[in-house]
């Protein structure tokens, strides 16, 4: 047994665990048509056999989404609804009864967790165990890449996604990883928050195998003024450091 204090009225109207709790989209109904991460809920049971659900009707429509233990409606050979299962959390998001795998859906463009692994990934159904981490440049004068992630079945059927700038693999969320495996990580700050045992840390977003670096700028007082990732840093920035090199 466990027990939280709390000190705030009505305080103990909470959730526990959290850690290791499964979490899943929940929606009824209509609404499943445009379901959202706000409509994602923790399971009220806390157990290893619970499971994220969908349910499709006959004619391929979804009818609930949930946790098993809670959801409504019942599927069975004898009344023709399909259900779907997972256990990863708010991975019940198959748009079809044919998509039964989930892919990490992300560009690190406009997402910069999209190049690691995080426990709150942007999921997408596929209608197989393929997905991809890809590499791409990130346009005009850059040598730098970006990343993105999606199904296997996303690309283009003759593209080749098995070699340096593409990885494919097999399993829900394969591709929840660090792409490339050799990306670096740095510390980062700003002026007066580069104290070392406060500085954040961070994997760089951005990739070029041929320069990754961590960089660390001083001002005139030999105080540290910045710390980042070479490949992440203002054009400026770089043109100070090369011409340290």
């Amino acid at each position: 047994e466990s027990c939280l204090k709390c000190n705030d009225d009505y305080c103990n109207g909470i959730t526990h665990p959290t850690v290791q709790r499964l979490k899943c989209i929940k929606c009824l109904g209509e609404n499943c048509g445009e379901m959202l991460e706000d409509n994602s809920e923790f399971c009220e049971i806390f157990s290893t056999n619970e499971t994220c659900i969908s349910v499709f009707d006959a004619n391929d429509l979804i009818i609930e989404r949930g946790c098993s233990s809670s959801v409504t409606t019942k599927c069975a050979e004898s009344n023709g609804l399909v259900c779907i299962e997972c256990k990863i959390n708010n991975c019940n998001v198959h748009k079809s009864i044919e998509e039964k795998n989930v892919c990490v859906s992300c560009s690190s463009l406009n997402d910069p967790s999209c190049v690691s692994n995080t426990d709150t990934p942007t999921i997408k159904s596929c209608k197989n165990d393929q997905c991809y981490s890809r590499l791409s440049p990130i346009g005009g004068n850059s040598l730098n890449q970006y990343v993105d992630k999606g199904c296997r079945t996303d690309l283009d059927s003759n593209y080749t996604c098995n070699d340096s700038v593409c990885k494919s693999c097999s399993g829900d969320l394969c591709n929840n990883v660090l792409y490339p495996s050799d990306r670096l990580s740095c510390l980062y700050c700003t002026k007066n928050d580069c104290n070392p045992n406060v500085s954040q840390k961070k994997v760089c977003k951005e990739y070029n195998s041929q320069n990754q670096a961590c960089i660390t700028i001083f001002n005139d007082k030999n105080e540290v003024n910045y710390r980042d990732c070479y490949a992440d840093a203002m054009e400026g920035t770089k043109e100070i450091c090369d011409s340290n090199d």
